[in-house]
């Protein structure tokens, strides 16, 4: 049995072996926590897992002082780096205006990519733009300017503050650092950070990623608390302008306006002219502008072509007239099911919202009788899902050619709707060919449910009126008639590859709805053109492809909200390459496999 000051003396001993290996194996540890933390943010993009392990090593005690102090400042320049993220969060609550561009390199370069003019994408000729280019000229975070106010000791002079995150650009960083010190004077800090005033205009801050411009100290230093506070009373958190900050997506340029703050402003202004002009005070009314809560836009690329939004807010409980006059009802399933499969454009909403329609007069036979109120009532209670669209084809009528083009209605009483139609048709058909009545033709019915068709012979065409349960269809061609038919079989536009993204993007409220295909319209519009002409419309519409171009309008109680998109953008790099090589008088052939430009090189020399 061992003694205790034998055992104690033993324990003593291996413990001070161990000891040098244990603080080996830490700082080991602490070192690969720093570089994990290093290749987490600039490799693998995981910036919120590199900030914790950077913290992490600046507060380790086994790591040399060297690296804790870059643990330290990495870790920091990070930090802010997430702040900055949104940039709305670092200007005032109450900005009256705000303008943001963001990540443009990455947006343009999507954009080219698209249309084949980015090196090294689908379709790129030799000429295409390098994406080394864009990062260079481009290649900033963002860029954020905001009006704040007015300044009162200067008479319409705005106040302000701009922000730019040059993101890893270390070339714009470096010249704005080597620049300040020669052309500004040195100023007192803010926040800790150098400041520099330049010709006691301007103050410029350089933090450790942002560079913030202002000519008034003030809005600097609130921006600099903002990041350090993460932006608690900044325009990301303003309740008022949050449904027009989440219009914000893959945006290349996104703006808004905040006008209540000036609300009294514009008010007293417009006192004395409302006093003035009767007129004035009248629109001014009907507009409610007082209820104005926000106005904003964008301008977006992402993976499937451009967008453009525009939305307007309004207080709830608003007394906008105009807005209310401008309302329509909801945009249903219904409205686009009278769109057929393959057409070159459409456009689709609601007239009047679904419900009971009030019943007008009818014989002794049951059968509706026309009356005045019904020219009335169709229009205003009647009708309710209503399209327009056009194949991208035409038909030939006496020797013409006459586009396949429709008007599809869905109606509360079909039957009223048929007869004051075929009256007001009959009449039309009257007054040109004498008093002959519609004839019914010999064609199949709609639907199971029963239905007819009626032709109408207007001199130069006939027009056809055919219905079928709730759903009415006008057109002059039948081919468009089969169509229609078709439609009310299932086969619509829902089912459309070209417009499937934009019938997938449609939203609750929308009351309103257009789509063209570029391609197919310039299929129809070819029969209308000299030969010449239409052979060049042919190769654009070659280059076209399956763009699409939509638009959609939605409106709710207190808001509008306008969106148009460019999808499937046309690869235009074949012909722009060709175009550039017959400029430079290079003689080059364009590439062999563009069908489109070789069919455009002769067209390109005019």
């Amino acid at each position: 049995m061992y003694s205790a000051p034998l055992f104690t003396l033993a324990v003593c001993v291996g413990l001070l072996g161990a000891s040098p290996a244990s603080a080996q194996e830490r700082g080991a540890v602490a070192r690969e926590r720093f570089l994990r933390a290093y290749y987490l943010e600039r490799e693998e993009g995981q910036r919120s897992q590199a900030l914790e392990l950077y913290r992490a090593a600046a507060q380790d005690p086994d790591l040399p002082a060297e690296l804790r102090e870059r643990a330290e400042e990495r870790g920091s320049a990070l930090y802010e780096d997430l702040a900055a993220d949104d940039l709305a969060a670092l200007v005032p609550l109450e900005t009256l205006a705000y303008v943001e561009l963001e990540d443009p390199a990455a947006r343009i370069e999507m954009l080219l990519d698209q249309l084949g003019l980015l090196r090294g994408s689908v379709g790129a000729e030799d000429l295409a733009i390098s994406p080394l280019l864009l990062d260079a000229l481009l290649g900033v975070r963002g860029v954020a300017l905001a009006v704040t106010g007015f300044d009162p000791r200067v008479e319409s002079e705005p106040r302000g503050v701009a922000i730019l995150h040059p993101g890893d650009m270390d070339l714009i960083r470096g010249l704005v650092e080597t620049a300040l010190p020669l052309g500004g004077e040195p100023e007192a800090a803010i926040g800790g950070f150098d400041t520099y005033g330049i010709d006691g205009q301007l103050h410029v801050t350089l933090t450790r990623r942002l560079v913030i411009v202002s000519r008034q100290r003030e809005e600097i230093e609130g921006v600099v608390t903002r990041l350090e506070n993460g932006g608690s009373d900044s325009l990301a958190r303003n309740p008022r302008m949050a449904r027009t900050l989440a219009m914000r997506g893959e945006d290349l340029l996104f703006f808004c306006l905040n006008p209540q703050p000036v609300m009294p402003v514009i008010e007293a202004a417009m006192e004395e002219e409302l006093r003035r002009d009767p007129e004035l005070a009248i629109l001014s009314s009907l507009l409610d502008i007082e209820s104005t809560q926000a106005i904003g836009g964008r301008i977006g690329i992402d993976e499937e072509g451009l967008s453009f939004d525009l939305g307007l807010e309004l207080a709830e409980g608003h007394q906008n007239v105009v807005f209310n006059l401008l309302r329509m009802p909801e945009l249903g399933e219904e409205s686009l099911a009278l769109v057929p499969e393959g057409v070159a454009f459409f456009v689709a909403g609601g007239v009047n919202a679904s419900g009971s329609m009030p019943g007008g007069i009818r014989g002794t036979d049951g059968e509706a009788v026309v009356t005045l109120m019904d020219f009335g009532r169709e229009v205003f209670a009647n009708v309710r899902d209503v399209a327009v669209w056009s194949l991208p084809s035409t038909s030939v009528v006496g020797g013409r050619p006459l586009p396949d083009l429709a008007l599809s209605f869905t109606s509360a009483d079909p039957e009223r709707s048929k007869a004051l139609w075929s009256l007001a048709l009959g009449i039309a058909q009257a007054s040109r060919m004498g008093a002959r009545e519609g004839h019914p033709l010999e064609a199949p019915h709609m639907g199971a449910e029963g239905g007819g068709i009626r032709a109408f012979d207007l001199g130069e065409f006939s027009l056809y009126l055919a219905t079928s349960g709730d759903r009415v269809v006008l057109t002059p061609s039948r081919r468009a008639l089969e169509a229609a038919i078709a439609a009310g079989r299932g086969s619509h536009v829902g089912r459309d590859e070209a417009y499937r993204s934009m019938i997938g993007g449609l939203g609750e409220g929308t009351t309103l709805a257009v789509g063209v295909s570029p391609r197919r319209c310039a299929a129809l519009a070819a029969p209308f053109l000299a030969p010449g002409d239409g052979a060049e419309l042919e190769t654009y519409a070659d280059i076209l492809g399956d763009s699409v171009l939509w638009a959609a309008l939605t409106h709710t109680d207190s808001s509008a909200h306008l969106r148009l998109r460019l999808a499937h953008l046309p690869r235009v790099g074949p012909l722009v390459g060709a175009w550039v090589r017959q400029r430079r008088g290079l003689g080059m052939p364009p590439a062999p496999h563009s069908r489109a430009a070789i069919v455009s090189q002769p067209l390109l020399v005019r």
